[in-house]
């Protein structure tokens, strides 16, 4: 019960005990895992020699695999020890800046390579739909453009998006098509 050190009508302070214990335990110790393993596939496919641990790490280096580089983690899920699959460690996305892009009336056409942006094993069930592409066309002009991605296409055994570029340049008083190499930088991301 707390005892009352001091009152007045509008103000009551109380005392309470002068000492608190308060006992903690460390709990048990528990070994966690701090190593990172790669192999060729996912991990519950491949056999790992050393014993796993909870919290673990494995990479999976198989360029043939559609989860290839992809990162896991060994935990606990329900009560179950299993290999998670947490990141991909290269993301879709690729940046290139391509020097002195010929513009003709307006319009450049820029061949990418997709294998920039997707590995090998997922190419063949990628459409040009799949392509999300940011551009900007370096100019000491204000520039208005717009893109188009073409089909997919197969050039010297490579399979290419075109990215079609279509764009103005603003001199003071006029919108005049673009004509001449500019600078255009390409954001390619993979949806």
């Amino acid at each position: 019960m707390a005892e009352v050190v001091f009152s007045s009508e509008d103000i009551t302070v109380l005392g309470g005990k002068s000492r608190r214990d308060v006992e903690v335990t460390i709990g048990s110790e528990v070994v966690r895992g701090s190593r990172i393993y790669v192999g060729d596939g996912r991990p519950s496919d491949v056999t790992i020699s050393q014993e796993v641990l909870i919290f673990d790490l494995y990479i999976n280096l198989l360029a043939s695999s559609d989860e290839y580089l992809y990162l896991y983690q060994y935990i606990n899920s329900d009560g179950v020890n299993q290999w998670i699959r947490i990141l991909r460690l290269v993301p879709n996305t690729f940046l290139i800046t391509v020097k002195d892009l010929e513009f003709v009336s307006g319009q450049a056409t820029y061949s990418l390579p997709i294998i920039n942006v997707v590995s090998l094993s997922q190419a063949g069930n990628i459409t040009a739909q799949n392509f999300n592409v940011q551009h900007t066309v370096l100019n000491d002009k204000p520039v208005a453009s717009s893109i188009t991605n073409g089909d997919l296409s197969i050039i010297n055994s490579i399979t290419i998006l075109p990215i079609t570029v279509n764009a103005a340049e603003f001199d003071g008083t006029n919108w005049a098509s673009i004509d001449g190499n500019r600078d255009v930088q390409f954001l390619v991301t993979l949806a």
